[in-house]
């Protein structure tokens, strides 16, 4: 995991990114409803920008070469979400030096910024992205007065 965060950039030691990342995870938990209810495939790393659907564009004939053809697969282009949050260094060393807990607020609310952006993304989309509750394809069931 840590080689597709690119930890490797940051001066943070092993025992640092295990905090923040507990940190993390433990809000993103707490906050994330749409993984709940939806399966997810990922992460993939930096290299997967696109999901291929398992269809061709129409075919396209390549000029001179009589019946040979050209088709192009349907993808779907992934989004990334990001948000950045700032750690002073005075509480990493402290952390560091086994003192307290690291102050987690700023991991805490970037976590929960994402998660429910990412919720957001998957019921409502963005950007061309369809949303559960928006796209066209998404079944609709007619509900009668109890």
């Amino acid at each position: 995991m840590s080689d597709w965060l690119r930890r490797d950039a940051a001066p943070l030691s092993e025992k640092a990114w295990q905090e923040i990342d507990r940190i993390a995870a433990a809000m993103a938990k707490q906050t994330m409803v749409a993984r709940k209810i939806a399966d997810f495939d990922g992460p993939r790393g930096w290299d997967y920008a696109a999901k291929q659907l398992g269809t061709f564009q129409s075919a396209v004939p390549l000029r001179q070469t009589g019946s040979v053809r050209l088709s192009l697969p349907d993808v779907l282009l992934l989004a990334e979400i990001r948000r950045d949050f700032t750690i002073s260094w005075s509480d990493i060393e402290t952390f560091e030096r086994a003192g307290p807990p690291l102050e987690g607020r700023a991991i805490e609310e970037a976590a929960r910024e994402t998660a429910l952006a990412e919720d957001r993304l998957v019921f409502h989309g963005a950007s061309g992205i369809p949303g559960i509750l928006t796209s066209h394809e998404t079944p609709r069931l007619a509900l009668s007065d109890w």
